[in-house]
């Protein structure tokens, strides 16, 4: 299991350039999993809700040049796994069936790690909709926060800035 399905991405800026990732790299991660998804093995045809897979961006941090941040590995996931890891968006969005969600990422992390973690904000999200996390380990972000202008990612050759300069921007565009 990739470990980036450990715990979510700790800021909500990377979500804006992954529409600009080349649909290539997309696409050859699907072939690399063998068209399952990375972190509960689902072919994409059987997935929940969504027969499809959807591309996670695993990204590091640049120590070098605060702000920028590039692509570890591109991760082949379902619609479930996917929303569990992005729990900022998945606390915001109404469209979504939460419970179902939470309730599968728990259980994935429970049967495939060794000592399971679970972000915060899905912490949270989890005692809201009564989801029990006994005996997972909470991460916390240990990344410093930056303007989310200042944010860039990088993949191979490319770079793109943030879409959004705030929270509030990220906010109201998933809230229309």
């Amino acid at each position: 299991m990739p470990q980036c399905t450990e715990a979510s991405t700790w800021g909500e800026p990377s979500h804006d350039a992954r529409g600009k990732m080349v649909s290539f790299a997309r696409h050859l991660a699907y072939s690399r999993a063998g068209f399952c998804c990375q972190a509960c093995g689902i072919p994409k045809s059987q997935a929940q809700m969504h027969q499809w897979l959807e591309a996670h961006e695993w990204i590091v941090p640049v120590e070098e040049e605060p702000g920028v941040y590039v692509v570890k590995e591109i991760v082949a996931l379902c619609h479930y796994c996917h929303m569990f890891i992005h729990s900022g968006r998945l606390s915001i969005v109404e469209d979504e069936p939460t419970e179902a969600i939470l309730r599968h990422g728990v259980k994935v992390l429970r049967l495939m790690m060794d000592k399971p973690r679970i972000f915060y904000i899905t912490l949270n999200l989890c005692e809201r909709y009564g989801v029990s996390t006994r005996g997972l380990g909470v991460e916390r972000p240990t990344e410093p926060s930056i303007a989310w202008s200042a944010f860039r990612l990088r993949y191979k050759e490319h770079e793109w800035p943030a879409k959004f300069n705030s929270a509030d921007e990220w906010l109201e565009y998933y809230n229309q």
